[in-house]
């Protein structure tokens, strides 16, 4: 993310290199821009592009490559469970139906005969411990490639041949390939349960995300059956030796204690359920927990009770502000998972300046704008806003804004 977001950003500074010279890289990376990525044969041409480190190391500032795909496919299929031939032949338009902090996921399943196309519906949200996050993300990294190849996979890399379709051919990847990222992150030095050196075998990693899910579950199958019977869930994925202690104790999960919540300032929860805001009314356990899970979510916010607005006209009544009206409603808690939604809504909010005068777009938005720059965006980090705003340009607004919002402005 930071390598590509910098190197469109040094892209847009440079200028074409035949006039410009070719040993300066953001002039390079201004033809790359437009002309997509460089292959054997400029690099013949252009002495000076050896010195910038070649053909992969300038591609690399614009488009994802093969070394990227290690992290990016070990995330998806450890979050999702997804088969890794069925991860690796996703579709740009995998994502549809974003609500309620969910979105769905269509992949192709080849083995599965009859009924081979599937959805699976996953948690969305501004952080890249959302598998819907992380997908846009994917999706707004390799759009260029995507443009330049002329194809809707959503795995676009830039090859030494130009942008290919990395999988398209049924490549796969190795133990090798996995070799330096393990290093960098010293998982090399880990041991498995058997005491040997640990390894990586993708088509392994659908088991773990199995395990980590049967762990959640406490060990009831009930709630841990997915997508097998289950005789085939407890045999292959649940009586395994990694999971020893769940069955002789149930594992028991907490929420921290939120602090209160004074109406004066935005509610802001970190992914933990901790207060990131300074207000000191009190949020209950029952509270937090709603906030972090997605039921309670309109859009900009989670609501900590829909029918008991302060805006109501009377008891009971559904809320009936505007949309963006959360932002000044004490019922309202916002996490990552609003990030994009805020971040989207506060493009459209500059953007609207152009459309009427001052005092009527201070009338209009100004209190809103205001508690996004002032009380909201602070409280996160810039790695998680950076993320954000990443993930928000995926897709533009066809995943960023409800259809209510458009109806309500148009």
């Amino acid at each position: 993310r930071d390598r590509i977001l910098r190197g469109e950003r040094m892209a847009e500074g440079g200028q074409d290199p035949e006039t410009g010279g070719w040993g300066r890289l953001e002039n390079v990376l201004w033809y790359v821009a437009h002309n997509g990525p460089l292959t054997n044969g400029i690099v013949r041409q252009h002495r000076p592009l050896r010195a910038l480190g070649g053909i992969r190391a300038i591609n690399s500032h614009l488009f994802l490559t093969k070394a990227d795909m290690v992290p990016f496919l070990t995330l998806l299929i450890c979050q999702t469970g997804l088969e890794p031939e069925c991860a690796k032949t996703l579709k740009a338009d995998c994502l549809s139906n974003p609500a309620r902090g969910f979105v769905s996921i269509a992949y192709v399943k080849k083995r599965a005969h009859q009924h081979t196309h599937k959805t699976m519906r996953v948690s969305d949200g501004g952080a890249l411990h959302y598998p819907g996050g992380l997908l846009r993300l994917a999706l707004r990294l390799t759009q260029r490639a995507r443009e330049v190849a002329g194809t809707d996979s959503l795995w676009v890399l830039a090859l030494n041949a130009g942008a290919r379709d990395v999988y398209r051919d049924g490549r796969t990847h190795t133990a090798r390939d996995a070799v330096p990222w393990m290093a960098r992150h010293r998982i090399d030095e880990m041991k498995d349960r058997g005491g040997g050196a640990v390894s990586m075998n993708m088509r392994r990693l659908r088991k773990s995300h199995k395990s980590r899910n049967y762990l959640r579950a406490g060990g009831i199958l009930d709630d841990f059956v997915s997508g097998h019977t289950k005789e085939l869930a407890a045999g292959h994925y649940a009586d395994i030796e990694a999971h020893r202690e769940v069955h002789e104790q149930a594992v028991e999960d907490g929420l921290r204690e939120a602090l209160d919540v004074a109406l004066a300032a935005p509610v802001v929860l970190d992914d933990e359920g901790s207060r990131l805001d300074d207000g000191d009314q009190y949020l209950e356990p029952e509270e937090v927990r709603a906030a972090l899970g997605t039921d309670n979510d309109v859009w900009l916010a989670s609501c900590r009770d829909y029918y008991s607005s302060p805006w109501a006209r009377k008891k009971g009544a559904g809320c009936p502000v505007a949309v963006w009206g959360c932002l000044e409603c004490p019922n309202a808690v916002f996490t990552t998972r609003h990030l994009p939604s805020l971040l989207s809504f506060l493009d459209f909010l500059e953007a609207q300046r152009e459309e009427y005068a001052a005092a009527e777009w201070k009338a209009r938005y100004g209190l809103a704008w205001e508690r996004i720059v002032n009380d909201i965006r602070p409280k996160f980090s810039t790695e998680q806003i950076a993320t954000a705003t990443a993930i928000a340009e995926a897709d533009g607004p066809r995943l960023s804004l409800p259809a209510q919002f458009v109806e309500l402005i148009s």
